[in-house]
């Protein structure tokens, strides 16, 4: 049965209220953070860059949203992330997330290839869950895929919501990214998050660590002397120092530094010597600063996980200057507060 003009125009009008309060309601921000600017609002990139452009769609009211795109990696992740944290005032325990997606020769290169959105979910018992959106490679030209998320047991305190792709070869585009909070009435978006999130409960980690050893401690004139500098935070296995000592060469302040040598259960500390003296090889071409700190971390090489969490932890909390920035992201500054 055909429709006539006047239902035409009620149709359209009626997918364009519905356009406008997804939008409203929508707590995704549509900005990209820069990478010389240090923000909490927006999306943030990592090394690998994706293009933005505005899609707009042919309705009687134009519709338009901000899109992302990027060249899939066969061995590697392309990510776009933005992180959420929900104001306790209004106790959100659920919400629904959304994504638009077209891809252009998407072919899968190793098993587990993925391709969509994978939400990151922290509640205020301190407890994770994740939820993930799922493309196939053949899908049709601005695929929509929605998933609701609900906890049972605690209210939400944040979300990192990651648009992304592993293992494919070919190009992806995402429009429309929407994250609607479920409350009982409408709460404008500056409300509803925080600026300044608030602290959690931690959970502390399965994975332990065995003993742990300083090696390079700043002396006391060196802390007074740059207390106010930046102070680089980085971990790294034994094996990859080479790697380390190539990436420090343009950084002239002080290191906190973990190196984690993996090392058989039981052993006795004479077995750790050789370890020592190539590490110590190894920090005399990287040239530290005198305000530095370097500590060795030795783990059972039985761990089939690397405690990656575990070791940046252990460098931010020896960190003796005003500010820290982690190595692995080089974009966001921490306050590091004094014990």
């Amino acid at each position: 049965m055909n429709r006539d003009k006047t239902d035409e125009n009620r149709y359209s009008k009626k997918e364009f209220v519905f356009w406008n309060m997804r939008s409203v309601l929508n707590a995704l921000s549509s900005k990209v953070i820069s990478n010389d600017e240090i923000s909490l609002t927006g999306w943030w990139m990592d090394h690998a860059r994706w293009d933005t452009d505005i899609r707009c769609f042919n309705q009687k009211w134009t519709l338009c949203s901000k899109g992302f795109s990027t060249i899939c990696k066969s061995d590697g992740i392309r990510a776009i992330y933005q992180y959420l944290t929900f104001s306790k005032e209004f106790n959100i325990n659920s919400f629904e997330l959304s994504i638009t997606a077209t891809a252009d020769q998407l072919e899968p290169q190793v098993i587990g290839a993925s391709f969509g959105v994978l939400a990151l979910v922290k509640l205020n018992d301190g407890s994770v869950e994740t939820i993930q959106i799922q493309f196939p490679p053949n899908i049709d030209p601005l695929t929509m895929k929605s998933v609701g998320f609900s906890a049972s047991h605690s209210s939400i305190n944040s979300v990192t919501v990651m648009l992304m792709c592993y293992g494919y070869t070919g190009s992806i585009h995402f429009t429309d990214p929407v994250l609607i909070p479920r409350v009982s009435s409408y709460v404008p978006k500056q409300k509803l998050i925080e600026a300044c999130p608030a602290e959690t409960l931690r959970v502390h980690p399965s994975i332990t660590v065995g003993k742990i050893e300083e090696i390079f401690k700043a002396n006391n004139k060196s802390i007074t002397d740059h207390y106010h500098m930046v102070t680089l935070v980085t971990q790294v296995s034994m094996e990859r120092l080479a790697t380390l000592e190539r990436s420090l060469q343009l950084w002239e302040g002080p290191v906190s530094l973990v190196i984690y040598v993996t090392t058989k259960q039981h052993s006795e500390k004479s077995s750790f010597e050789w370890q020592r003296l190539y590490i110590q090889k190894k920090l005399k071409n990287i040239k530290l600063a005198s305000s530095s700190h370097v500590t060795l971390v030795f783990g059972d090489s039985k761990n089939e996980d690397y405690p990656i969490n575990t070791l940046r932890n252990i460098a931010i909390s020896l960190t003796i200057a005003y500010y820290a920035i982690p190595e692995i992201f080089k974009c966001t500054l921490f306050y590091v507060e004094s014990v």
